[in-house]
């Protein structure tokens, strides 16, 4: 039988996950933390990729390679991509001959068809993982993408992949376009491990230091925060800023923040390791995402709530879904004189810090661990089918958030909302 045509599989206890590219942040460290859940959830784990994963590591040959890549011309990048499947494909080959998985695992690029090649070769399921939408990333970086072979990819990903797991709503819509039928899909968030969530909530403090953590990527406009900051500081309150990461805006981020005056109080770390970024998060009064695109989960605010640091973020429906109304300090996307309104709000009102910060702490306990997000993947693998999985983990996020403090009404419409996609379809 075709694995894409399965309805019910038994639970893998031997997992071959493969990834052909990652970036050098929070991919790799995703990549990473799926492998460690799965291992803790008592699965044996063989994690294969064209090339060592190293996050936030920008020095050495690897380094050189993706800073050259990123100043290539896009055909030549996915040139490159190619070459990596094929690399990632045949060391997949020989570690599956030796290691003998159930299931395979794939981090899927715009043009991956390693995975399904290696599941058809040894006749197992396919688990095909999708980042968000790789056309909307090329689009905000002004770069072609190579439509023909991405919708090929993906209508084959749609015809013969056990299960295809995304990030959010809005990536779901996106790939149905493509040909992955909304019914071979399931959501999964990103996560923190039990031993990340802070024992309890910060409580203000009297510290004004409003933080950003994670990749210096283009659609983050980190800009916003320095801006923002600069302009509190103009009203007399002594904010700081401290900006842990590194990416492809890094340079102009130093060059933005000495033309406001602002080298001496904000302070760039560089990249840190995932544990030394968590407790950087610590120092944080304000956790900060300035913009992100609109369709995925971005781990930056999952860790900000188990540092149990109040955040604030723009007002977009795929962070509303996940966080509901009363865990996040909302802003109007891509206005600085708005970010500031809400972070100068927070700053005068402790108690409001302490009330988001609480809220949002209760939900990534209750619901955005790693080993609940994998154990949601495999529950629908081996008994409902995505579609009700993913009506099930969007009731259950609605109620989430109606105990960490949304009102009762709000997570009601959303849970009706999303229970509605799914009305009638089965699966394959």
């Amino acid at each position: 039988m075709v694995a894409g045509r399965q309805r019910h599989l038994p639970t893998p206890k031997r997992v071959l996950m493969i990834y052909s590219v990652t970036g050098r942040g929070g991919d790799a460290v995703q990549v990473q933390c799926m492998s460690d859940a799965l291992r803790r959830l008592g699965c044996e784990v063989a994690l294969v990729g064209a090339r060592p994963l190293r996050p936030y590591s920008f020095s050495g040959l690897d380094g050189k390679a993706r800073s050259w890549a990123k100043k290539s011309p896009w055909w030549t990048k996915d040139l490159l991509i190619l070459g990596l499947h094929c690399l990632a494909g045949l060391k997949g080959a020989l570690v599956a001959f030796r290691f003998r998985p159930d299931c395979i695992i794939e981090r899927t690029t715009p043009y991956g068809l390693i995975g399904l090649w290696l599941a058809r070769l040894f006749r197992l399921p396919l688990i095909a993982h999708l980042d968000a939408p790789y056309g909307e990333e090329r689009a905000y970086r002004k770069e072609h993408l190579c439509t023909l072979l991405h919708r090929h990819t993906m209508r084959a990903l749609g015809r013969r992949a056990t299960l295809v797991v995304l990030g959010s709503e809005a990536s779901r819509a996106y790939y149905a376009k493509l040909g992955i039928p909304a019914n071979k899909t399931v959501l999964m968030r990103n996560g923190v491990f039990p031993e990340d969530i802070a024992p309890a909530p910060a409580r203000a403090n009297g510290k004004l230091v409003l933080g950003y953590v994670g990749s210096m990527a283009v659609w983050h406009r980190v800009h916003l925060l320095i801006e923002a900051a600069s302009r509190l500081r103009e009203q007399g309150f002594p904010v700081k800023v401290k900006i842990v990461g590194m990416g492809e805006d890094y340079q102009n981020l130093l060059a933005f923040a000495r033309s406001r005056n602002m080298s001496k109080v904000v302070e760039f770390t560089g990249p840190l390791n995932h544990r030394q970024a968590l407790e950087a998060i610590d120092d944080f009064s304000v956790g900060v995402l300035p913009h992100t695109l609109s369709c995925g989960a971005p781990m930056k605010l999952v860790e900000y709530a188990a540092r149990g640091v109040p955040m604030v973020a723009p007002d977009l429906p795929n962070l509303r879904q996940m966080w509901g109304n009363a865990s996040v300090g909302y802003f109007r996307p891509g206005d600085v004189e708005a970010l500031e309104r809400t972070l100068r709000s927070l700053i005068e009102n402790p108690d409001e810090r302490d009330r988001l910060a609480t809220s949002a702490w209760k939900l990534v306990r209750q619901r955005y661990t790693w080993l609940h997000q994998m154990g949601s993947v495999f529950e629908a693998l081996s008994g409902e089918s995505p579609e009700e999985a993913t009506n099930s983990i969007l009731r259950k996020e609605a109620r989430s958030a109606d105990r960490a403090g949304m009102p009762a009404e709000a997570g009601a419409s959303a849970a009706e909302t999303h229970l509605s996609l799914g009305a009638g379809r089965g699966w394959g």
